[in-house]
């Protein structure tokens, strides 16, 4: 028995050993810069092109509601920059609640955005291969842009 607890003390002594340096190391991270709403942008409309190929006229529609969106996002980006100058990671006031939080089935699948896509019936096998074939071409499309 003396040596289980033992053992318990010193896991114990461990656990908080590494506790105190993990606290140690989270406050000597910098806070995360937040982007600029041109270059928020600018990814935004990079992913759009690489899930809109062969389709111009969609792409232009969300070229152009984001050339319109810029005029009136200025007070949200001043906004954000002044949440990022209260807290230590401006991102985990929306992300948190949004991502994990609010979300009530299992985390790992639903919760990263990587994995949501609108639900899609399909007539027949065909159109499901199709549509797989489509989105791994994206996906191999920009990891290609990625890589170059």
């Amino acid at each position: 028995m003396r040596i289980v607890s033992l053992f318990l003390k010193k896991q114990l002594l461990s656990t908080q050993i590494a506790y105190r340096n993990l606290k140690t190391v989270k406050t000597a991270l910098p806070k995360p810069p937040v982007p600029t709403l041109e270059a928020t942008l600018d990814r935004y409309l990079e992913y759009a092109a690489v899930v809109a190929v062969g389709q111009r006229a969609s792409l232009a529609t969300t070229h152009d509601a984001a050339q319109k969106f810029v005029r009136q996002a200025t007070p949200l980006q001043e906004q954000l920059l002044e949440i990022s100058q209260k807290s230590p990671n401006w991102a985990t006031k929306f992300w948190l609640p949004e991502m994990y939080m609010r979300v009530r089935m299992p985390t790992p699948v639903n919760s990263n955005p990587g994995y949501i896509f609108p639900k899609v019936k399909f007539e027949t096998q065909e159109d499901h291969i199709k549509y797989t074939a489509l989105l791994t071409r994206g996906l191999l499309e920009y990891k290609n842009l990625i890589d170059t």
